[in-house]
């Protein structure tokens, strides 16, 4: 992996017990507390679980083969998204990926 420059991820964090969530929530899951704030997570991370795409939906029609993934950040959430290889018969769990960019499709991290 290149070492470059990782997007960020946003993300909400709660100031009484530090619980991180990609979504908004009002209030905290873990302790309720209404003390929430916007943060910016590094979008470094490692291949948790892939697959490859042979036949797309109408949608991704022309873009097969591709792989999509769960990737497991530095800071501990599991995001979804396109992984984006040079090769993909080597792309394996556990392996380092960047955060590319993100669109309408979602998330790209490259290998």
């Amino acid at each position: 992996m290149r070492s470059e420059r990782s997007q960020k991820v946003a993300a909400y964090r709660c100031k009484d017990c530090s619980s991180t969530t990609l979504s908004y929530r009002a209030i905290c899951q873990n302790c309720f507390s209404k003390n929430i704030e916007k943060v910016e997570l590094d979008g470094r991370g490692r291949i948790f679980a892939y697959t490859i795409i042979r036949v797309a939906p109408e949608q991704f029609k022309g873009q097969e083969p591709y792989a999509v993934g769960i990737v497991r950040l530095d800071s501990g959430q599991l995001v979804s998204g396109r992984l984006v290889a040079q090769n993909l018969e080597r792309i394996e769990n556990g392996m380092k990926v960047v955060l590319e960019k993100t669109d309408d499709v979602g998330f790209w991290f490259r290998i």
